[in-house]
């Protein structure tokens, strides 16, 4: 059973936890922002590439584009906030998460609970562990559209094979 230390979490601590507390959530039809910052924050990406054997007995690879961005949040909810989580289950809508290291548009996956798992001295609640599975929906913080959930491919994906040095300073 855990037992969380008294000032851990929630906007009336200086803990570290609590700083991190404050750049967490997911904004909706619904609100989920936990008294304690996310245990963890997991992150990634997938890419496609195409990989061919080259004439000089490289390798020639090309980028074929990648699937929208996943992340996987768990961490600890105190027993008043159990509603707001099942509520962000049911939701069905998009929602805005904000993390220290993205923000974006994301489509909840999936999701599930544990518990009680430990007792909170401070807050004198049960604590249930938590996850979430979510999927970005390509549109970033600022809900402007971004092919596929990625940035553009920019200057650095154009060939210039074959080009005159001044063509090459035009597109500059």
């Amino acid at each position: 059973m855990i037992i969380a230390p008294l000032g851990s979490g929630g906007t009336g601590s200086t803990s570290a936890s609590s700083q991190a507390h404050d750049q967490f959530g997911l904004y909706g039809d619904v609100t989920f922002a936990p008294f304690f910052s996310p245990e963890s924050i997991r992150g990634g990406k997938q890419r496609t590439l195409h990989r061919e054997d080259s004439f000089c007995g490289g390798e020639e690879v090309n980028d074929l584009g990648s699937k929208n961005r996943e992340m996987h949040v768990s961490g600890f909810i105190l027993d008043r906030e159990m509603q707001a989580f099942q509520d962000t289950l049911d939701s069905g809508e998009p929602f805005d998460l904000i993390t220290n290291a993205w923000e974006g548009q994301v489509t909840l996956e999936n999701g599930d609970w544990e518990g009680p798992v430990g007792w909170d001295a401070k807050t004198k609640q049960l604590l249930y562990k938590y996850s979430f599975d979510l999927v970005s929906t390509g549109l970033d913080e600022e809900n402007r559209p971004i092919p596929d959930g990625i940035i553009s491919p920019g200057s650095s994906s154009t060939s210039y094979y074959g080009s005159t040095p001044n063509e090459f300073a035009n597109d500059l």
